[in-house]
């Protein structure tokens, strides 16, 4: 359970002061080391993230035919 415990406040963006002090480590690099390897879909969820930050109001269909190579539809406000 304690390793579940550290997985889970790693994938939801928990600190790592918050999750060591829970965790009871006495180094934030213990954390780090044990706690925060790469769960399936991470990468795909920080890549999505970013993009909504970056880009809010282009929408996801749009960026999709643009990375393609193909036209942009013509987007109405």
């Amino acid at each position: 359970m304690r390793h579940l415990h550290g997985t889970l406040l790693s994938q939801l963006g928990v600190p790592v002061a918050v999750a060591q002090a829970q965790l009871g480590h006495s180094n934030p690099r213990i954390t780090l080391a044990i706690y925060t390897h790469v769960l399936p879909g991470a990468q795909r969820d920080a890549v999505d993230r970013l993009e909504r930050q970056l880009f809010p109001n282009v929408p996801k269909f749009a960026q999709m035919l643009c990375n393609r190579g193909q036209a942009q539809p013509e987007l109405t406000q």
